[in-house]
């Protein structure tokens, strides 16, 4: 029997966690779990972690944040596989202060991604690609249009089609 623990507690939500894991309709689902508490995914407990949603065939979110110790903030340069059909990348931004002090969702991902760190992000996704059949990249950076242009300037760096001019109007 698998258990999650952080430090020295145990978290009573694992039996749930597994339960709606094991009920038919996940079956045919993927369940994509992204830990918001940065001990689920450090030292000895990272393995835990990534052993028991192998076992479930759940699949850990990798995420692009601000690179910082802070308990709400992942590691940013984890590339977990725990699911060979898909890997799954979502990006917040690399703004620590946002990040952390943000009132508003618009206010912690207020970021725009540089052309040489959408280059780092295609890097990335090809690296998780090797051991995922199907990689999903979302950009969570939600403030303006950054989300949608960032995601077109990857495609564009990863050489897919992309049929929408990225330059404004007029």
């Amino acid at each position: 029997m698998s258990t999650l623990a952080v430090g020295t507690e145990r978290f009573t939500k694992q039996y749930h966690f597994r339960h709606q894991l094991r009920r038919p309709a996940w079956n045919s689902l993927l369940s994509n779990n992204e830990f918001r508490n940065r001990n689920w995914a450090i030292g000895d407990q990272l393995a835990l972690t990534t052993d028991f949603l192998r076992q479930h065939r759940a699949i850990f979110v990798n995420v692009d944040a601000p690179v910082t110790d802070h308990f709400t903030i992942l590691p940013p340069n984890l590339n977990e596989i725990t699911n060979p059909q898909a890997a799954y990348l979502r990006l917040h931004g690399r703004d620590p202060k946002a990040y952390l002090t943000g009132k508003t969702v618009a206010t912690r991902f207020n970021y725009d991604y540089s052309e040489q760190e959408i280059d780092e992000v295609a890097q990335r996704s090809k690296t998780l690609r090797e051991r995922a059949r199907d990689v999903h990249v979302v950009f969570n950076n939600n403030t303006l249009d950054y989300a949608p242009r960032a995601a077109l300037r990857l495609r564009e760096a990863l050489r897919q089609i992309v049929t929408h001019s990225l330059k404004a109007d007029g």
